[in-house]
């Protein structure tokens, strides 16, 4: 635990948590803000080319799986890496992930989705609770204060990153905004491991059995399920670049949306009914029970607007707003459509930014997740046998 109160009158080690994370979050929304846009301009625009209901429903796959590897990554974590190293080992992959779609290929740009993911879901839920071992227990308010702290480097790395980006993919090429994504990802490492010291002794053993042999079984267990899952993948990848076999992701998404509900209807049922519970901690298995239902209704709606609004982009939808405001070099963040003519658009056709893409993340996300998800020692504990 890091005594050092040098951040705010915070421990040194938050300022390490909040620039790497600021620099993880500038890479994902940057690179997101992207993501939907580039799969669905023109071949003749440097794009893929796709219809709106492929690009959509692999947009949907993507951050589906970016929010929903976070459950093996903190087990991951709490098995067999460690927080430290699950956090460099994700940015290292994230990183590896943008650099693969800076690469103009269709092969690079999946392999790098794919990355990103696998990435995400070991950095992104072990930074939060390495911020909350950074106090002890009696520091209740002001852990809270840190991780306040803490998000205001998510929403910072967010704000920058599609104006950057934007620019960069839209005025002079897609890669080139994916390529500069990874390259914050890339500081971001570079910082966190520069100032690691600052962490002190958080983080830096995963949880252990008391007893010796069998932690030495869990790890060779992992160890064996890791790399039967590096084969797997690379069989499947090797699979789908020779055209071996081919995966549709509408139809993957249709099975999903009935498999993923269903999956967590059962799983609540079986901890609620199946598992020796008491009174108490019934009700707090439906209270989470009841978050996670309005958890997920509210990123439903909040990420379907993007695809709508990209599908009105497609289909080259005419748009009248009155304004005459002139933005040079960047376009306007978070509000406004922009007009061919590098205003916004009172005259002929107009066209969403990335960068408009991606302003709501700033506030209602932020301010949820703070409302309903556990972070730091609480979601350790959930994980915890």
């Amino acid at each position: 635990m890091a005594s050092d109160q040098s951040f705010f009158g915070h421990p040194k080690g938050l300022s390490t948590l909040f620039f790497t994370e600021m620099w993880e979050r500038f890479s994902y929304y940057g690179m997101r803000a992207l993501l939907l846009l580039f799969m669905l301009a023109s071949v003749e625009e440097g794009g893929m080319g796709l219809d709106e209901q492929t690009g959509g429903a692999i947009y949907g796959l993507y951050t589906m799986f970016v929010y929903l590897l976070a459950l093996p990554g903190g087990w991951l974590a709490d098995k067999f890496f460690g927080l430290r190293r699950s956090v460099f080992y994700g940015g290292c992959i994230i990183a590896l992930g943008h650099f693969a779609m800076a690469i103009p290929s269709t092969e690079t740009f999946f392999i790098g989705l794919l990355l990103i993911v696998i990435g995400t879901g070991l950095l992104k839920p072990n930074i939060s609770s390495l911020v909350g071992e950074l106090y002890s227990v009696k520091e209740q308010a002001k852990r809270d204060a840190g991780f306040t702290i803490f998000y205001a480097g998510i929403n910072s790395g967010a704000a920058i990153a599609p104006i950057i980006t934007g620019y960069l993919g839209q005025r002079v090429d897609w890669h080139y905004g994916f390529g500069v994504a990874g390259l914050g990802m890339a500081l971001g490492l570079i910082q966190y491991k520069l100032t690691e010291k600052n962490l002190g002794s958080a983080g830096l053993e995963p949880v252990k059995l008391s007893e010796p042999h069998a932690q030495a079984k869990i790890e060779k267990n992992i160890k064996a399920g890791l790399w039967g899952l590096g084969i797997v993948l690379s069989i499947l990848l090797l699979a789908l670049f020779t055209h071996t076999i081919e995966i549709n992701p509408i139809a993957v998404g249709k099975i999903l949306r009935l498999l993923i509900p269903v999956s967590a209807v059962v799983y609540f049922l079986y901890i609620l009914f199946f598992q020796d519970l008491d009174r108490l901690e019934k009700k707090k298995v439906t209270a989470i029970a009841i978050f996670f239902i309005a958890t997920g209704l509210f990123y439903a709606g909040f990420f379907f607007p993007v695809c709508v609004v990209v599908g009105m982009v497609g289909k080259k939808k005419q748009k009248s707003i009155h304004a005459s405001k002139t933005f040079p070099g960047i376009d306007f963040y978070g509000v406004g459509l922009r007009g061919d003519d590098g205003r916004f658009a009172h005259r002929g056709r107009w066209r969403q930014t990335a960068s408009d893409l991606a302003g709501a993340d700033l506030c209602i996300t932020h301010v949820w997740r703070d409302l309903s998800v556990p972070s730091g020692p609480e979601r350790r504990k959930q994980t915890r046998p």
